[in-house]
């Protein structure tokens, strides 16, 4: 059941007709006895796997692998509900824009944030850099020295002390680091789309490599689910690209943005190359024309050499292109000069 807010998902269903609910298992929820009697008791607590795992993995093994997550058309509805709770086998979860959290981990865990990129898809300076990659101890020792005469001896005696105070550069950039990471861009696929929907229009060519990315973090996890309709494929994504284009002012062409075309076109499948049979959905060039999972070769590449693009990366990649559009959302007319991926070393 879902309304523009909130979202109750029967996660574990396979099917319509697979409700919410699951029988539980007695051992996740209570304790084992082992020997009792009218003033006392022995018992195990269990501690299962699930209870020792990460929010971010739990969330990978119970959720994102759930029958009904792996279905396109509950991609979109996911995404665009502020709040989500997650019914699967054996406990509760939920998310929404700040949190995820389940049965195993009530208090929440915030999603993690990117050191190098705002909200809003602007890299921070190369000063702020240096505040959130700052070390500096907490505490540091000091050392005074007292000169003391004792009655009855002619020489001053030197007493040395030493103590553990607060480092007040810590202090000091630990208050502009939670700053600045405050507004950090947060990581999975609700920052991602978070970015993408505030994203000025004045970004920088390395800009518009990061907003290229999180778009593809979005196309990788909806184009790895199953669809019945091949026709489905880009539709489902629909609202989403409507939702992306009516606040920046951007263009979707066949699920690749005008603004980041150049980058949205270095796609590749995860798997061997499966164009769609006739009739064709989208242009080769477009990754709805792939069956299966596609992936950015740009994300793969930064993966393989670094994903620092501050300006200390080993390598960088060299595009070079040249592209004439009609402007149209159902058509695009493109000449190539070059295309080229390359690592240029740096030394």
């Amino acid at each position: 059941m879902q309304d523009s807010l909130n979202d109750i998902a029967a996660t574990v269903s396979a099917s319509l007709d697979g409700g919410c609910f699951r029988t539980r298992l007695p051992a996740y929820f209570t304790n084992l006895e082992l020997l009792g009697s009218e003033i006392s008791y022995h018992y195990i607590t269990p501690r299962l796997r699930e209870q020792s795992l990460r929010i971010e993995d739990f969330f990978a093994e119970e959720v994102e692998h759930a029958a009904l997550n792996q279905r396109v058309w509950t991609f979109q509805e996911r995404l665009l509900s502020r709040r989500v709770i997650h019914f699967f086998k054996n406990a509760i979860a939920f998310e929404c824009g700040n949190m995820s959290a389940s049965e195993w981990h009530r208090d929440g865990v915030p999603y993690t944030r990117s050191e190098y990129v705002r909200l809003d898809g602007r890299l921070y300076s190369g000063d702020e850099l240096q505040v959130l990659k700052a070390k500096y101890p907490q505490y540091i020792s000091l050392e005074t020295k007292e000169i003391v005469r004792y009655p009855g001896r002619s020489k001053n005696t030197i007493i040395r002390r030493a103590s553990r105070i607060t480092n007040p550069e810590y202090t000091s950039t630990q208050r502009e680091r939670n700053l600045l990471l405050a507004y950090s861009a947060r990581n999975g696929l609700r920052g991602a789309l978070e970015m993408l929907q505030i994203l000025p229009d004045d970004l920088s060519q390395a800009e518009k490599l990061e907003c290229h990315r999180r778009w593809y973090e979005l196309v990788h996890a909806y184009s790895g689910r199953n669809t019945t309709y091949r026709s489905d494929r880009l539709m489902v994504l629909a609202g989403l690209i409507e939702l992306i284009g009516g606040k920046t002012g951007m263009s979707n062409v066949e699920g690749l943005w005008e603004t980041t075309l150049p980058f949205d076109l270095l796609w590749a499948p995860v798997t061997s190359l499966s164009l769609q049979p006739e009739p064709a959905l989208a242009p080769s060039w477009s990754w709805v024309s792939a069956r299966g999972q596609v992936e950015s070769l740009l994300t793969t590449f930064r993966a393989a050499h670094g994903d620092d693009i501050s300006g200390t990366t080993t390598s960088q990649i060299h595009i070079e292109t040249a592209v004439e559009h009609t402007g149209s959302s159902n058509s695009l007319d493109e000449t190539f000069s070059s295309t080229q991926i390359q690592p240029d070393s740096m030394g």
